[in-house]
């Protein structure tokens, strides 16, 4: 068999591995399914369903050199083989314990894969945590930890370049260069943050982000976010189930099956391909990407530290040149202000130099290169958050004509965040956002709008809206009328709360608290176990004398019934079929009912 119709018969099994798998639309059914993938934790994700879709119940498979070497074994006559991918392909054969024989099977063997396939030894430490923390640089992926309400678990950005330092030579050091940052609940166990960082993962490897192409990851557009928390869900759920680990991740996912309890449109392909980079990151084996890497030589390493003594951030960027690395720098100055600098190195003078300074607070830099204005330099988003206000403070510069020249700033906006989509810069505080867009007679154009409306709620989510007049006076709605705020709001597992500020008014900030419930968005949350929640909605941020405060309430979860078309009709008492159609409309809407 020549190359061609390997590579046929393996895209033909993968076909077949779609075709199968889809079948199953139920969240049961579908979970299942892929829990199969924990009877093979010593094969990649894809090849464990492959084996599935090959031979259902299969215990064992290695390949015919293992059995002969190792085993000393051999297939029976007429035994066909399995088809699994091989690492740079394009595949490899297989064969089934039941398919093989010759020598007993070690009883080591046959106690932890045959009769013992789920047991699992597996404790997330510190150690393996750090593991997996490390191996978040080499994909480009910063890590931090803050001081979150028990509620909120974590989330994954695109907001700013940063770079660390991955490696030291005789001659060089090699940074590595970050879009992303993956931050933490600072409070959680290093099981609880090795779960989130899995989940975030997910997200990044499904290609939820839709920021920029990356290598090995794929640019999925107009995907919901059911199907997105849904995909990120169940990475999580096959990466911790393969090591044995405890989670939430069943009720989480129910939150986002369809409304009629069905498994929204995913790729099965997206999630094998993100839980086995995820295994590689666990194991400490993956490599740091190529396109990330960052070299400066000793040279000129030690002269940007004699040049700028006491620098405490150093991020490469491109800005006065697409094809060579300038650097922003951050030094610290008295009194809580700092110095940033754009500098360049002179490579024919051995020596740094500074193309402009700025004063701005001393907080953490992010950096953003866009495209704002169209030129064939791209301008550079300085931006840094101070205290507990989120305040944030920004530069936009631009490089023309060899010089470097500032074209917008902002300075302490409470509750701000800034984002680039396109060649939009847009700036959010509370809940209005000023979109700023370039023009080539005017400069920047800028125009305030709401932030946009909260698609429709499905019938497993409850919306409460809240207004904030002039006089900061905070009113609750929900279903269109006023909500007291002393009366708790019940929820049960699986069901989702979300608020939605409406009109106009003094800006705000959100606190709350409570282990029962799971962020999965800005100001959107799903209930994950019995217990209480609250939550504080504060004007202007910190006006605690009109502050509300309201209480959530997690039950446990609805049974779900079934009925089939003969139990509705008699439960409806519906004998004339022309009424069949409204009527069971009607009670659908007013029960927690699925009709199959």
């Amino acid at each position: 068999m020549d190359k061609g119709e390997h590579k046929e018969k393996c895209i033909a099994e993968i076909d077949q591995l779609y075709e199968s798998v889809m079948r199953f639309n139920t969240q049961r059914d579908f979970l299942e399914y892929m829990g199969e993938l924990r009877k093979f934790p010593y094969l990649a994700p894809y090849n464990a369903m492959m084996v599935k879709v090959q031979k259902p119940g299969s215990a064992f498979v290695a390949t015919l050199d293992t059995w002969q070497k190792v085993y000393h074994r051999r297939p029976k006559p007429g035994a066909r083989p399995l088809v699994i991918l091989r690492r740079f392909g394009p595949i490899s054969f297989v064969y089934e314990l039941d398919d093989t024989e010759g020598k007993k099977m070690p009883q080591e063997v046959i106690s932890k894969y045959i009769l013992h396939p789920f047991h699992s030894d597996t404790l997330i430490d510190e150690t393996k945590l750090q593991t997996l923390i490390s191996s978040l640089l080499k994909e480009g992926i910063r890590y931090r930890e803050e001081n979150y309400g028990t509620y909120y678990g974590g989330q994954i950005q695109w907001n700013a370049t940063n770079v660390a330092r991955l490696s030291h030579t005789s001659k060089s050091n090699v940074d590595i260069i970050s879009h992303y940052c993956i931050t933490v609940n600072k409070n959680q166990s290093p099981a609880e943050k090795f779960a989130t960082i899995i989940h975030e993962l997910g997200h990044y490897f499904c290609g939820h982000l839709n920021r920029e192409k990356i290598e090995y990851i794929p640019i999925r557009t107009n995907l919901s976010k059911e199907t997105k928390e849904f995909e990120a869900e169940t990475v999580c759920w096959v990466v911790c189930e393969r090591l044995n680990l405890s989670h939430q991740s069943v009720p989480y996912l129910h939150g986002y099956l369809n409304p009629d309890g069905k498994v929204p449109d995913i790729s099965l392909d997206a999630i094998l391909r993100a839980v086995g980079r995820i295994e590689s990151m666990i194991k400490g084996i993956n490599k740091p990407r190529k396109n990330l890497k960052v070299t400066l030589s000793k040279e000129a390493d030690s002269a940007l530290e004699r040049t700028f003594p006491g620098f405490k951030q150093a991020i490469p960027v491109h800005f006065t040149d697409s094809k060579s690395y300038d650097y922003v720098l951050r030094i610290p100055r008295e009194r809580g202000k700092a110095d940033f600098l754009i500098v360049k190195y002179i490579s024919k003078e051995r020596q740094w130099t500074c193309l402009y300074r700025f004063q701005m607070d001393s907080a953490w830099l992010h950096v953003i290169e866009g495209n704002f204005t169209h030129h064939r330099h791209r301008e550079l988003l300085i931006y840094i958050h101070n205290g507990s206000g989120h305040i944030l403070s920004y530069r936009v510069l631009a490089y023309v004509h060899n010089q470097v020249h500032p074209i917008l700033a902002g300075d302490s906006i409470p509750q701000g965040d800034i984002r680039v989509e396109g060649n939009r810069l847009i700036v959010s505080s509370g809940h209005l956002d000023s979109i700023y867009t370039w023009s080539k007679e005017k400069g920047f154009l800028c125009f305030d709008c709401e932030q946009e409306l909260v698609p429709e709620i499905d019938a497993n989510t409850i919306r409460l809206q809240y207004a904030i007049s002039d006089d900061k006076k905070i009113e609750l709605y929900m279903n269109g009328e006023g909500y007291p705020s002393m009366k708790s709001i019940e929820l049960h597992i699986g069901q989702k709360l979300q608020l939605q500020r409406i009109h106009r008014g003094p800006h705000e900030r959100i606190l709350g608290g409570g282990q029962c419930l799971q962020s999965i968005s800005r100001h959107e949350y799903v209930a994950q176990s019995v217990g209480d929640a609250s939550f504080q909605i504060i004007p202007k941020g910190y006006d605690w004398k009109h502050a509300v405060k309201f209480h959530v309430k997690v039950l446990p979860q609805n049974p779900v019934k079934e009925l089939r078309f003969e139990d509705m009709q008699k439960e409806l008492s519906i004998r004339k079929k022309k009424s069949i159609k409204e009527q069971i409309k009607k009670f659908l809407r007013n029960h927690n009912i699925i009709y199959v």
